[in-house]
């Protein structure tokens, strides 16, 4: 019985402190980037088929804030004003549909969606955090997140024509599929899930470029295909220009 109310007793200690340190991050999102950390259902996505829970473990939330903090405190002080990102719900069971999803942008309602509840590890939650952000940013940039810029098709091999969009891998028919794995299987890609449209392909330069413990591939594989580096260099640029940073802001981070 004694084991019993110490159990209970430091799992309501271990309760109480993450609650309290989920408060204070959520007070450091909304003070140092300008961006309010929603926690309940209150939000409801442009799109009906976008549905989600409220986050129930606050173990995991704190987690989950603390890497998300420290992965966008990366970015320039003014890019999320920039870019209007003004909230960022953080939930469970994130769906389109019926499919999970780690991650859902919603520029309509300046917001970004985040599900905590899956069991992915940290490397891929830090590649998801800036792959869905530059969606998020393309709509700044274009005002549309399917952007098709024939200047990044001119960096292409010629002939080449992409596939009708990511969401094509998470049709059943392609699940097994390797979409993700950094091989470069065409000259100026870096997976295959690259392949499947122009803001993909972006999306997971600019990941990359985010991710510490995997830039170095990036520039590996830029060091070896020429037409990937001028396509890294050209999202360097954009965003050099949108975030309004002086000149090579973005190349400390890619040497290349």
């Amino acid at each position: 019985m004694r084991h019993k109310k110490l159990f209970f007793l430091i799992v309501i200690l271990t309760f109480n402190l993450s609650f309290s340190s989920v408060k204070d991050l959520t007070n450091e999102f909304k003070n140092k980037l300008g961006i309010e950390i929603i926690l309940d259902t209150t939000v409801v996505s442009t799109w009906p088929l976008v549905h989600y829970k409220k986050p129930s473990d606050y173990c995991r939330l704190e987690t989950y804030l603390k890497i998300l903090k420290f992965e966008f405190e990366k970015y320039p002080k003014e890019y999320f004003k920039n870019i209007d990102l003004q909230k960022i719900v953080i939930c469970n069971d994130l769906k389109v549909k019926d499919v999970k999803r780690a991650a859902v942008p919603d520029p309509e309602k300046h917001t970004l969606f985040f599900a905590i509840n899956s069991n992915y590890n940290r490397s891929y939650l830090v590649h998801v955090m800036h792959h869905e952000l530059h969606h998020f940013t393309e709509d700044t940039l274009w005002d549309t997140m399917y952007y098709k810029w024939k200047r990044w098709n001119r960096k292409n091999i010629r002939k080449f024509e992409y596939s009708a969009g990511g969401h094509i891998a998470y049709f059943d028919e392609n699940k097994k599929v390797d979409w993700y794995t950094l091989n470069n299987p065409i000259k100026g890609f870096l997976n295959l899930y690259s392949t499947t449209g122009q803001e993909e392909d972006r999306c997971e330069i600019v990941a990359l470029m985010m991710h510490d413990s995997k830039r170095h591939l990036l520039i590996e594989l830029c060091q070896k295909d020429g037409k990937l580096k001028r396509k890294t260099k050209l999202m360097m640029r954009t965003l050099d220009k949108l975030s309004d940073t002086k000149k090579n802001y973005w190349r400390y981070k890619v040497i290349i």
